[in-house]
């Protein structure tokens, strides 16, 4: 992580550094590049972590008016957009989908391993905004050796993503199921939200 703060510090296209790589079925390079963050272990400078925008409805006021809804949905799944109006209405509560539009909106570049350095120990329903699940199971790399690469994203790698998501059908349920169990309480005036803790 430190090795990759330095040698892309210059690279002000390079807005994020992710010590993670969900667990898709295929064989990575070392090191690559997307348009899409990781709040797994990750890093990133002062002097980017000021595009931050704490307000998701600034945030989809900006994507409107740039008339980009169409291609934050980088993998697919319209996942990152869905994410993005349930912070709106409250529905979830997440920082990390505001730092990644902040990264989107700029053409921020993102840096990740080919094989995940970080896991995610929150699934065994002991963490904020997730439940249990071993649909993120990885088998961690100890090291990857940091060397720099061309600077681009990498946009076959979506297709692996979004075959990763699609083949896991419990990632989307727990997403839709909080989603509609937030809507109803709002009908019907009642905190049932507050028992799911996903």
């Amino acid at each position: 992580m430190n090795e990759a703060l330095i040698l892309y510090e210059p690279a002000k296209e390079v807005l994020h550094i992710s010590g993670n790589m969900y667990p898709v079925n295929k064989r990575l390079p070392k090191n690559l590049f997307l348009r899409q963050t990781s709040c797994w272990g990750w890093g990133t400078w002062d002097s980017r972590w000021k595009y931050l925008e704490t307000s998701p409805k600034t945030l989809m006021n900006e994507l409107e008016s740039r008339n980009k809804i169409k291609s934050a949905d980088i993998d697919g799944t319209n996942q990152f957009i869905e994410h993005l109006k349930a912070n709106i209405d409250g529905a979830l509560n997440t920082w990390a989908i505001l730092w990644h539009f902040g990264v989107f909106l700029r053409d921020g570049l993102c840096l990740h391993p080919g094989k995940s350095l970080v896991k995610n120990i929150g699934m065994d329903n002991s963490g904020a905004n997730c439940n249990e699940t071993d649909l993120f199971e990885v088998k961690l790399v100890q090291n990857i050796r940091v060397k720099k690469i061309k600077i681009k994203d990498s946009i076959y790698i979506y297709k692996y993503l979004r075959q990763f998501y699609s083949s896991s059908s419990n990632y989307g349920f727990l997403f839709k199921s909080k989603r509609s169990i937030y809507n109803l309480s709002k009908r019907v005036g009642s905190k049932l939200i507050d028992t799911f803790n996903f």
